[in-house]
């Protein structure tokens, strides 16, 4: 009866160790996985702020051009 208990702990210590290696395994690949989202999200922010940057400098470029220009009024009739 011994020898079957010893046996038993042993299949089940060692299908514990394999399950717990599987799982870390996962969640190295997961950790990747977020890791490369993460670093994805960031350049697409990067990318954005670029483009609200220029945006506002054509703003301000397009409102010096436009104090630069007479006004003319209309003749009224």
């Amino acid at each position: 009866m011994k020898i079957i208990k010893r046996l038993a702990e042993r299949v089940l210590r060692d299908d514990f160790i394999y399950l717990e290696r599987k799982v870390a395994e996962k969640v190295s690949e997961l950790s990747k996985e977020y890791q490369e989202i993460i670093e994805e999200r960031d350049k697409t922010i990067v990318g954005l702020k670029t483009v609200i940057e220029n945006q506002k400098a054509d703003i301000l470029k397009l409102r010096k051009q436009a104090e630069k220009r007479p006004h003319f009024k209309r003749k009224r009739k």
